[in-house]
């Protein structure tokens, strides 16, 4: 035994996460000395964000204490209670999610024969407010009553499904409400005090007072009252909370509520101060909250606050140091540094502190656990695929050009699904970055691919190899990590690349024209395969209508070889050791199976399968832009992935369907007459449901339906014969 090592004083995870904080904490106090000036009053000047973001990393904390759930709708929360609030205060109409109406507070005699005529008078700040923090409370107990009781004992792939659910459902309402930004009354004042150089608003002083008291009281409750006690303990052991007399789900309900006050309260505040809401600001805050929240391990309130107002100082620090001359030039262009490098701060804290806390973070016990979705070896595959390419042959040179259209969408769509049927479905792990991925594979065709002549298929292939290189990045924490904090990872590493990495001035030149970067149809022995090429192109046939029905055909045979693909993966020994690592690591680790080597092997499959579908967009669209290619949309691609069937092949081809733009969407459109945009809020309704009620999804129910009739008939066949067999001599019947 080596008695030094012995010796050795051992880092506790508590220890490690306070020395990560506190050197990022000292590397920006040291940048601050060097480069004071107006540094320090941008700094102070995003302790309102810092305030809002502490307020939403408190809310994920009370609701994991609670019930065991990371909300990743708590800054989407935030954001709909401003623009709630707002609508009342300035025409007293009440926003209610769509498909339901947004619906006017009636006077009584306006009626006049109509239904909702008129709307009233602006209501008084303390009505407005009072209203919204009532509907706040309805909020918590919808979410927690309707959704996240009945999943009390569902694996952490369900809880995350279902609170990604409520933020599509949320951020859709808000987007098909309000498409862009809106004025903000402000409530709080807005005067400035002058300390020293150093000019700080009220109402940063008042938010920044409000988030401490806050704080300063949910640390005292949780720690000497019976309620925190209480939560505590059905946090570490729901069995033995029972057992105490302990109801673990009042207690989860009046935590949803208090998370869902505190959000929406301080979202009210913040757009307050910020003067205006959108639908993208207040709900990316949920990555910083989501860092402040591991360095309080979801437990400490006083160190959760205090990482998010560092967060919110530095954030702003950034983006006022950005453009000044100390910075690099290469930092500068397309105002890059002032605008997109502060996004990077929260992904970097996320990364060290799960990479140095892993599995230290902590985890709430249940009594039972609901099971996975099953993910049966697929059979007659070759017939089904072969029935599938005949109908949809036929059908993209029949439909009219807006079916066409959205079945190619529907084909192009079922390929990102795959990649998730293989990360998610197949070995467990949560990504919130398919859709990120495949934006990295079409900037590589687009910027490099075609720039040096490299066509099809190689091209696709080096951008695909390209996107698989940036998902074993983000896969590095998965050897420690795994479920939750894994998503948490990913979700980060999308907005990353998003707001970083695709505006960087080498990707950027034309983004935000409308016109994208653009990309080179594919072109196979001179015949030309692209969506807006003439049929006259491809084997002399007349010119047509575009799309051009052959690069449908095209967009099947790469989809149908990605499912072939998929196929073989689960019915090899690759695919029993993916399962068996989705079952129980630690079983999967004494059987023989190297864990570390087969989640890298799925991260680098689904990141080559999302590279793939990212290349075959980009020629759909004919240009790469990150309106496309966002973190929305991946969150948006698990949605659809998981309701059509995410452990199954052909759950990606229903998760194609349903996709935005898609068959179903244009079926809405042409039978029901209803927007195509809906789209996205039913999959965001229908992802609550199938996390609740069906997480087999639609592939797998309809498989689980097909299974149960052909047992009925062979009982019945079975029952049959025992009935008509002679009875043997000397036996009673």
């Amino acid at each position: 035994m080596n008695t030094a090592a012995a010796r050795r004083p051992k880092i506790t995870t508590k220890q490690a996460l306070g020395i990560a904080g506190g050197l990022l904490g000292l590397c920006w106090v040291i940048l601050l000395a060097l480069h004071p000036g107006d540094q320090l009053t941008a700094a102070v000047g995003g302790l309102s964000q810092g305030a809002l973001v502490a307020a939403i990393a408190i809310s994920v904390t009370l609701t994991y204490r609670g019930s065991g759930v990371v909300n990743f709708s708590a800054a989407a929360v935030s954001m709909y209670a401003a623009f709630f609030y707002n609508d009342l205060r300035t025409d007293g109409s009440i926003f209610l999610p769509p498909p339901l109406p947004t619906f006017q507070l009636l006077h009584p005699r306006t009626i006049q024969g109509q239904f909702f005529p008129v709307t009233l008078a602006p209501m008084p700040a303390w009505v407005a407010f009072v209203i919204t923090i009532a509907f706040c409370v309805l909020m918590g107990l919808v979410f927690h009553f309707l959704v996240f009781r009945p999943l009390r004992n569902a694996p952490p792939l369900a809880k995350v499904v279902a609170s990604v659910g409520i933020l599509i459902l949320l951020m859709e309402s808000a987007n098909l409400r309000f498409p862009t930004s809106v004025n903000f009354n402000p409530i709080l004042p807005l005067t400035s005090w002058k300390l020293g150089a150093v000019a700080i608003s009220e109402e940063n002083v008042i938010l920044l007072a409000i988030i401490v008291i806050l704080a300063a009281v949910f640390w005292a409750v949780f720690k000497y009252t019976s309620f925190g006690l209480a939560t505590r303990a059905a946090a570490e052991n729901e069995r033995g909370a029972l057992i105490l007399g302990y109801n673990p789900n009042r207690y989860a309900a009046i935590n949803w509520v208090l998370s869902t006050v505190l959000a929406g309260g301080l979202g009210v505040l913040f757009a307050s101060i910020n003067g205006s809401i959108d639908t993208v600001t207040i709900p990316l805050l949920i990555v910083p909250a989501l860092a402040a929240s591991l360095l309080g391990r979801f437990t400490s309130f006083p160190l959760t606050v205090i990482a998010a107002l560092l967060l919110g100082a530095g954030d702003a620090w950034i983006q006022g140091v950005g453009g000044q001359s100390w910075v690099p030039s290469v930092l500068t262009g397309n105002n890059w540094a002032a605008t997109y490098a502060h996004y990077a701060l929260p992904f970097i804290v996320i990364v060290l502190v799960l990479f140095i806390g892993g599995e230290r973070l902590p985890t709430r016990g249940t009594i039972t656990t609901m099971r996975l979705p099953r993910a049966p070896v697929p059979r007659n595959v070759g017939v089904k695929m072969a029935v599938v390419f005949a109908i949809v042959f036929v059908l993209a040179f029949t439909v009219n050009p807006d079916w066409r259209e959205a079945l190619q969408t529907s084909i192009l769509a079922s390929i990102i699904c795959s990649s998730l049927v293989v990360l998610t479905g197949f070995i467990g792990q949560i990504s919130l970055m398919q859709m990120t991925l495949a934006g990295v594979a079409g900037l590589v065709l687009s910027k490099f691919c075609d720039v040096h002549g490299i066509g099809f298929p190689w091209g696709p292939l080096i951008a695909a190899s390209a996107a698989t290189l940036v998902g074993l990045l983000a896969a590095i924490p998965a050897l420690r990590i795994r479920g939750v904090n894994l998503a948490v990872v990913t979700l980060s590493a999308a907005v990353l690349i998003e707001q970083v990495v695709y505006n960087l001035p080498a990707f950027a030149s034309n983004f935000g024209s409308g016109a994208g970067n653009p990309v080179n149809p594919p072109t196979i022995f001179g015949l030309h395969f692209g969506p807006n090429d003439p049929w006259h192109k491809i084997f002399g046939l007349p010119h047509g209508k575009l799309p051009n029905p052959w690069f449908s055909v095209f967009c099947l045979i790469v989809a149908l070889l990605v499912a072939a693909a998929v196929v073989w993966i689960r019915r090899a020994p690759l695919g029993r050791r993916m399962l068996a690592v989705r079952s129980n690591e630690r079983a999967a680790a004494a059987a023989g199976v190297n864990v570390e080597r087969t989640k890298l092997i799925a991260f680098a499959i689904s990141a080559f399968i999302a590279g793939i579908g990212g290349c075959m967009f980009s020629y759909s669209f004919q240009s790469v832009d990150p309106v496309y290619f966002g973190s929305f949309s991946s969150i948006v691609f698990l949605a659809i992935a998981y309701l059509g069937g995410i452990a199954v092949v052909s759950g990606a081809g229903v998760g194609g369907i349903i996709a935005q733009g898609g068959l179903f969407a244009t079926f809405l459109l042409v039978a029901f007459h209803i927007n195509p945009d809906y789209s996205i809020m039913i999959a965001g309704f229908g992802l609550i449901f199938a996390s609740i009620n069906n997480p087999e999804g639609i592939a797998g129910t309809l498989r689980d339906n097909r299974e149960r009739r052909l047992r009925k008939r062979a009982l019945k066949r079975a029952g049959s014969a025992e009935a008509g067999a002679p009875v043997a001599k000397g036996v009673s019947a």
